[in-house]
């Protein structure tokens, strides 16, 4: 089950940010994004049930974008509720079969209670405060029935005002049927300013105010990591640890296969130019080997055309005859000769007479 798997996976991610602080839990989420990216397309994580138990598969959908999934839901409904959840889910139904709906309804009456989100941001990040009561019932669609991960890119125009800067921009995303809001951090030649945008379809126009000179290429998309989320780099992760899952499996031309399209999108990635590299390096010697079975045996090329049978190889001696035989022939091949002249033969002969 989804809650069973993906919680035990995000488990891991609590005790990492306990004990090395956010930085540490960072590094954990990318790790789970990484996972979550590698068969994204497989199934729903409603519809996990259908993949094979602890397949490469499975373990994408339903243990790490299981475990983004509560990530991201912490972050919907606060620390508190959040937690308080998890308490309240498990005294309800421990021991008890739960159905993902039941964990849903739970969710929503938690949520509905105001909260401030205790997760410690980077830099000088205000705590997140829940404005009114979040639409779960569409952020579970989108995260557990449907498949597929979201790329964001932004564009953007900055214009001096009064009071300090505008920036009016577009967000785009791959899919168009993500709807959420996306906090963004505007680095200045101040302190960074913190905004939230929304984000609904493939493209939507946004504007916001600071008060410092925004930097050039100064705007991070979800920088404290509360999206699961796809870009370049670790779409390209994801497309290597697809490709050693199946070299694990013995499908090693799979295996090139993905390495190939990992340096389709960066060529210069040397993860994946050594991971091509060992692998057509194996395939290589494999071949050989082949080829070297294939051979015939020296047996075979040293055994006498209609020679002894059962494989029995030639004597020395049976070898030597063959040898002075074929010299003998060799000798007595009559050569072409000049006109007027006897050939030596026939010269041996009148003489003996």
């Amino acid at each position: 089950m989804w809650v069973t798997a993906g919680l035990a996976r995000y488990s891991e991610g609590l005790y990492v940010e306990e004990t090395s602080g956010k930085e540490g839990l960072n590094k954990a989420l990318e790790d789970f994004a990484v996972g979550a990216l590698m068969f994204d397309d497989s199934a729903p994580i409603a519809q996990a049930g259908r993949l094979e138990p602890e397949s490469e598969e499975y373990r994408s959908v339903a243990v790490n974008k299981g475990a983004m999934v509560f990530h991201m839901l912490r972050a919907q409904i606060g620390d508190a509720n959040f937690f308080a959840l998890l308490k309240d889910f498990y005294s309800l139904y421990s021991g008890k079969a739960a159905r993902i709906e039941d964990f849903e309804k739970l969710a929503e009456a938690h949520a509905a209670k105001p909260a401030v989100s205790e997760v410690k941001s980077i830099g000088n990040a205000p705590p997140i405060v829940t404005a009114g009561t979040p639409n779960l019932r569409s952020f579970f669609t989108q995260w557990l029935r449907s498949t597929g991960v979201p790329e964001f890119t932004i564009e953007y125009v900055t214009y001096r005002t009064k009071k300090g800067f505008r920036i009016v921009g577009k967000a785009k995303q791959n899919l168009d049927f993500f709807h959420m809001d996306i906090e963004i951090e505007v680095q200045t030649e101040g302190n960074p300013e913190f905004k939230t945008i929304t984000i609904a379809g493939k493209e939507s126009a946004f504007t916001v105010e600071t008060f410092g000179r925004p930097k050039p290429n100064g705007i991070i998309l979800d920088p404290h990591n509360f999206i699961l989320k796809s870009s370049q780099r670790l779409r390209v992760r994801g497309i290597i640890a697809r490709g050693e899952s199946l070299a694990e499996l013995g499908r090693y031309y799979d295996a090139v296969s993905q390495y190939q399209r990992a340096l389709e999108l960066d060529r210069n990635n040397a993860l994946a130019q050594f991971r091509m590299a060992r692998r057509s390096s194996t395939n290589g010697i494999t071949r050989r080997r082949r080829n070297r079975s294939a051979m015939p045996s020296r047996e075979a090329l040293t055994r006498r055309p209609g020679g002894p049978k059962c494989g029995r190889t030639s004597t020395s001696a049976e070898s030597t005859t063959l040898r002075m035989t074929a010299r003998a022939r060799s000798m007595n091949t009559a050569r072409p000769s000049k006109p007027g002249t006897i050939p030596a033969a026939r010269k041996l002969k009148r003489k003996n007479l």
